[in-house]
Parts: C-alpha cells; structure tokens; sequence
C-alpha cells in the first residue's frame, strides 16, 4: 500500500459520500458491512438514528461509525440501546 500526504488524501476524498464503504463478506455474499466516517464535532442523536435508518434501508445488519470528535451524553444513552437491540 502506498502512502499519500494528508493534502493528497483531502483531494481524493473530499466528501463524507466518499469515506462510505459497503462491503460484503468474503465466504457470504449476502452478509453485508457498512462503514462510515462522520465529520460532526459531536456525534449526537441525529446522527446515529440517521446513521441506524441507513442500515435499516439496505437491509444490513452490521455497520461502524468512525468518528472524530466526541459523543453527547444523550447519545452514549442511545448507543448503549442499540448495540443492545441490534
């Protein structure tokens, strides 16, 4: 793999639609994994029901959320939920 200055990474990927990847399993092709990068200061509610819907519309069980900053209170009160129910 080579490696790139973080000026040449901004030019390539300068949305947060291209920092989304759906990749499927290697022995499964039907078991799918969402990952994304979120660029919120803080990562509240919104996001992660925004983030939860997404899934839920491509029918994809397994998803990460890469953030960059922190979690609001309200927000590790929802996470903790859905990791439980998912």
């Amino acid at each position: 793999m080579q490696s790139e200055t973080f000026d040449n990474f901004k030019l390539h990927y300068n949305g947060k639609g291209d920092l989304c990847i759906l990749a499927k399993h290697l022995r499964n092709e039907k078991d799918f994994i969402y990952i994304e990068y979120s660029d919120c200061p803080k990562l509240g509610v919104t996001e992660i029901n925004s983030f939860a819907e997404r899934l839920h519309e491509k029918s994809i069980k397994t998803g990460i959320l890469i953030i960059k900053g922190s979690i609001t209170p309200l927000a590790k009160q929802v996470k903790k939920l859905f990791i439980y129910f998912y």
